[in-house]
């Protein structure tokens, strides 16, 4: 007479490793090179409020596209630590600098904004891909933009 044998249970999978702060779970890790690149125009893109924006470049470690960098020296002469703008035409739209700036540095200094909006109050038109010469990061004044961030 053959015995039934009890079947076996699957081995316990280990609990997914949660970050140390509740706050920071839907913050993504630094991407690994080589960086993603642009495939189409984003219906937003990243606008840093340069009042708001100390300059500690949390926000920059995080982007994709490696499209964020501080200000030329001299932009703001009254401030030793220049803020940090996107370079618009690179953006892709992720929003990560957004979350950084929001959930982890705690200055809520980035808003994103529509892409046509952004197109029509700066007269800046974005390309649908990744420009091979980008211009250079350049300031916008926030008069242009009264409401982001708010």
């Amino acid at each position: 007479m053959a015995t039934k044998e009890a079947p076996k249970a699957a081995p316990a999978k280990a609990p997914a490793k949660r970050p140390e702060r509740e706050y920071y779970f839907d913050v993504p890790n630094v991407p690994e090179p080589p960086y993603t690149l642009k495939k189409r125009k984003p219906p937003q893109i990243a606008l840093h409020n340069e009042d708001k924006c100390t300059g500690c470049q949390g926000c920059v470690e995080f982007c994709p596209v490696n499209c964020i960098e501080a200000l030329p020296e001299g932009t703001y002469p009254d401030r030793p630590i220049q803020p940090v703008q996107d370079r618009w035409d690179e953006c892709i739209g992720c929003g990560l600098c957004v979350k950084v700036c929001t959930k982890v540095v705690c200055w809520d200094a980035i808003r994103m904004v529509p892409t046509a909006e952004f197109e029509q109050v700066t007269g800046i038109t974005l390309s649908d891909s990744m420009p091979d010469e980008p211009p250079p990061v350049r300031s916008l004044p926030v008069m242009m933009f009264p409401n982001y961030p708010d």
